[in-house]
């Protein structure tokens, strides 16, 4: 039966005995069974004990190191091998292995395997070339999940309109920021800054161009801030800005600045056509005492509301 198969399959085609002839090896796969699986059968689960390592001959496998129902990291085409890193270390199986489609394997058992490797180098010599192979895979499958998790960890820290980090990283940033102040005695302040007439603006030209005009504040501010400055959404059009070690003629200056360059900013419309600027009124404030984070937000909000009652387009304490 063996010999049968593998004129339908030849040797030269399966990954382990490449450089080999059946002539070498084809009494050792007398003692192979071959197995069929309909599309979806699982071959391998995690947690099982496996005692064979498997030959695709033909149709296809997918890998899954979680539930099947998700996305596979790999798929095992005709040639390749299953099972040889729970077979080799004689542990359970840590991955699933299903038919992605309807399969033809070859089975051998762990005995016909280290009997192979035994008596002929280039078997050996395929093994680690296909172990190599799986570690590349792992390894690359890590690199993956390691940037997935950091843009799940970027994403919960950043606001998508704008770009700027979001009120969550703000509330935690803050408190540090508070917390070291209060430690060492280090100068920190807070701009928080309002859209003026965003509104009107909205109402006007429609929410579309109101969120061009609000990434165009964000990358405005953020390009006018100095190193260790970062600017955060508070909600709506309003930004916060905070500037650790900074004195209270330091933070006046950076709230100007950011109050000229947003004026002075172009504003441009989805259709790339150009759109009426806005401005901005900022409101200051510097911890004095054992502030929290809210009360110190609120200083800052209680200069906002004096410079838009103010006239608006100005900075204020």
């Amino acid at each position: 039966m063996i010999q049968a198969l593998l004129k339908k399959y030849p040797l030269e085609n399966m990954h382990l005995f490449l450089g080999m002839s059946q002539e070498s090896v084809g009494h050792f796969l007398e003692h192979g069974q071959v197995r069929h699986l309909a599309e979806g059968e699982v071959l391998l689960r995690p947690g099982m004990t496996n005692a064979h390592l498997f030959i695709v001959l033909a149709g296809r496998l997918r890998v899954h190191l979680e539930e099947p129902e998700g996305d596979p990291i790999a798929f095992l085409e005709s040639g390749e091998c299953a099972g040889e890193l729970s077979l080799i270390e004689a542990r359970q199986v840590s991955a699933w292995v299903l038919a992605d489609r309807e399969v033809t394997l070859l089975a051998l058992p762990h005995e016909t395997v280290w009997a192979l490797v035994n008596n002929f180098h280039a078997i050996a010599r395929n093994l680690l070339l296909i172990l190599s192979r799986r570690i590349r895979l792992i390894n690359k499958t890590l690199v993956a999940e390691n940037q997935r998790l950091a843009a799940s960890e970027y994403n919960a820290r950043v606001d998508a309109l704008t770009g700027l980090f979001n009120r969550r990283w703000l509330d935690e940033a803050l408190d540090r920021l508070l917390k070291r102040q209060r430690r060492n005695g280090s100068a920190l302040g807070v701009v928080l800054i309002d859209a003026d007439h965003f509104k009107r603006f909205n109402d006007t030209y429609g929410h579309l161009s109101g969120d061009c005009a609000l990434r165009t504040m964000a990358r405005t501010i953020r390009d006018h801030l100095r190193p260790g400055d970062h600017a955060a959404r508070y909600g709506g059009e309003e930004m916060v800005v905070l500037l650790p070690d900074s004195s209270r003629e330091e933070v006046e200056r950076v709230g100007e600045r950011l109050r000229q360059a947003v004026e002075e900013a172009a504003i441009h419309g989805e259709d790339g056509q150009p759109l009426p600027g806005i401005t901005i009124s900022c409101g200051m404030a510097i911890p004095e005492g054992d502030l929290t984070s809210l009360e110190l937000l609120a200083l800052a909000d209680s200069a906002l509301y004096r410079a838009k009652a103010a006239g608006r387009n100005r900075v204020s304490w």
